[in-house]
């Protein structure tokens, strides 16, 4: 009984970790100013160079270009690396979550719940 709790919360822990430094790893990307409403985008004026997205990352770069900060060049090289990024994260989770029975000894239906 103990070491199954042990064992839940070295998962908890871990998850949460692996959250933690996704937030993190994106944190740069996303805007946040108490002062400046600029920086969230909420006032900039929607034209055919800054079209609305629903993904806030990718509204924030189509920004950037119109505001000639980077280059459209810039904007998929950034597009591409963040694509890679969460892509490993993801190859990384399900390579965890593939070893946990083998490591814990817990089916890994239980662990699925």
């Amino acid at each position: 009984m103990k070491t199954t709790l042990a064992l839940r919360q070295k998962l908890l822990t871990t998850v949460l970790t692996g959250t933690a430094v996704a937030v993190l790893a994106t944190a740069s990307f996303i805007p946040v100013s108490a002062n400046d409403d600029s920086a969230s985008g909420l006032n900039t004026p929607m034209t055919a160079a800054a079209p609305v997205h629903h993904n806030p990352m990718q509204h924030r770069i189509a920004v950037m270009i119109r505001d000639g900060k980077i280059t459209q060049d810039q904007a998929d090289s950034l597009h591409a690396a963040m694509q890679e990024f969460h892509q490993q994260m993801k190859a990384d989770h399900q390579k965890f979550m593939a070893q946990l029975p083998d490591k814990t000894g817990i089916a890994a239906a239980v662990l699925k719940e």
